[in-house]
């Protein structure tokens, strides 16, 4: 009887420190889906990343997207671009920008570009782009990401882009149609100034 009851409690014990060893795995890797967050590199006159932030934005960070991934407005002013924003380009973590407003999924963690979109026509493609990207991130593809942004050094995942497109000329999804031939309505040379932390 005693030694059943021993047993009993190496079992409860070990059943525990199965349960405690499971969990630890799922908050790790919860935790690594939620360093993610978005970062909006918005150009102060840039009338589309006015757009976006009053057409989505407000809503963003409420959405289930929003919630695991957070977005934080980068705003620029002419060529002036934060001091972190300008090391990361310098060190090849984050690749040049080259209009706005642009949308930057960095990997907090390792404090790298993990993908980005470039320009805003309408939210339902924003979103749409957005999930896309994101599909592509956890496959271990790099989506729009611009030369000097961590090991890959070609513009875009793979293939020719279209204007105000994520989706490249071997995709076999439709390609999208251009709603607005000023998607990217200021152009920048990222490592032109320097601006104080923010």
């Amino acid at each position: 009887m005693l030694l059943r009851y021993i047993f009993r409690g190496v079992n409860f014990c070990m059943t525990n420190r199965l349960v405690l060893f499971i969990s630890c795995i799922v908050i790790l890797v919860s935790s690594q889906v939620s360093a993610n967050e978005l970062i909006i590199v918005s150009g102060d006159s840039s009338k589309n990343s006015k757009r976006w932030k009053d057409e989505v934005f407000r809503e963003y960070n409420l959405s289930e997207i929003g919630k695991k991934m957070p977005g934080k407005i980068i705003a620029i002013k002419g060529d002036k671009f934060p001091n972190w924003f300008v090391k990361a380009k310098d060190a090849g973590r984050i690749g040049q920008i080259v209009g706005t407003p642009t949308f930057i999924v960095w990997d907090e963690v390792r404090n790298m570009e993990l993908g980005r979109l470039e320009g805003y026509t309408v939210k339902s493609k924003f979103y749409f782009d957005l999930n896309e990207a994101l599909l592509q991130i956890n496959q271990g593809l790099q989506p729009g990401r611009r030369e000097g942004s961590g090991e890959h050094k070609e513009e875009g995942s793979g293939g020719h882009k279209e204007e105000g497109s994520s989706m490249s000329r071997n995709s076999p999804q439709k390609k999208s149609i251009v709603i607005s031939q000023n998607i990217m309505d200021h152009i920048y040379q990222t490592s032109l100034g320097v601006e104080t932390d923010s």
